[in-house]
């Protein structure tokens, strides 16, 4: 189907993991793609050139979305190019874990520059882009933050992490109570803990490997890696947030992602996540 056809996604941290899926998936459904990435400039090239061969238009754009002005000149640049933006995904995450005793402050603040105040940036720009938009006759839009179970749960050993979903959390039902006059659709989409390569550079491969043991259904997420047309989001306005999405929402609803159950790995891999677990892990 090609249900985004003139549509203008802008991903965040599209180069890899979940942020690639959904720009794949977004420009097999017909949308024009913007693949922001920070450091990985080859693979944000290689997901612009899946992107062409799909038939749809891709610019590739540099930013650290914890640099405000970084974020206004990507948002700037993607309009001078295609004109208008229509879709915004606030993907792009860093994530480190450490006891909060023990936490070094700089880690720290950098986790909540990008995945906290990151998100900030991105969805204040994407909100006023849209609104200018309505107001010249281009109706509507659609913004959502890709969320974490983290905001829910509070896993030991990632305060900052944990605090810093949580606050996005309350950010997309701010925004998305702010933005209803204008028909602007706030998601928060919080998938569970899903097999990226930043997971994997994380926590180590044992540890993802064994992972399946704490997901229910015993069933992964892993972002796809090729695209294919689906059927829920973003162009359904009842996906929405729900407390317990991290555990039991169908993975399915989220572009780019698939259930892949997992072969049991007892051992040694078993072993090594819960001694991560012990030393303060979480999903």
């Amino acid at each position: 189907m090609d249900r985004f056809t003139g549509k203008v996604a802008l991903i965040t941290g599209a180069s890899r993991g979940i942020g690639r899926g959904i720009a794949l998936h977004l420009a097999a459904e017909g949308a024009d793609v913007v693949v922001n990435y920070y450091s990985h400039a080859e693979e944000a090239r290689q997901v612009a050139e899946e992107i062409g061969r799909l038939g749809r238009r891709a610019l590739v754009h540099q930013a650290d979305v914890a640099d405000r002005a970084a974020v206004e000149r990507m948002f700037n640049a993607a309009v001078e190019h295609f004109g208008h933006i229509d879709i915004v995904v606030a993907n792009a995450v860093f994530e480190r874990h450490a006891m909060l005793v023990d936490a070094d402050w700089e880690v720290h603040r950098r986790v909540f520059e990008v995945t906290q105040f990151g998100v900030y940036h991105t969805c204040q720009f994407a909100a006023r882009q849209m609104v200018r938009q309505n107001a010249n006759g281009r109706p509507g839009g659609k913004i959502i933050i890709i969320g974490s179970v983290c905001a829910e749960v509070p896993f030991a050993g990632q305060a900052a992490y944990n605090m810093a979903k949580a606050a996005v959390h309350m950010l997309g039902r701010s925004l998305a109570a702010e933005l209803t006059p204008y028909r602007i659709n706030v998601n928060v989409v919080a998938p569970g803990w899903v097999d990226t390569p930043g997971e994997r550079a994380l926590y180590g491969d044992a540890v993802v490997d064994a992972g399946w043991q704490r997901v229910p259904g015993a069933a992964w997420a892993r972002p796809r890696t090729s695209p294919r047309p689906w059927h829920t989001w973003p162009g359904r306005s009842r996906f929405h947030h729900r407390r317990d999405a991290g555990h039991r929402r169908r993975a399915d609803a989220l572009p780019g992602l698939t259930q892949h159950p997992t072969p049991a790995r007892l051992g040694a891999a078993g072993q090594a996540m819960r001694d991560e677990q012990a030393r303060g892990g979480g999903g």
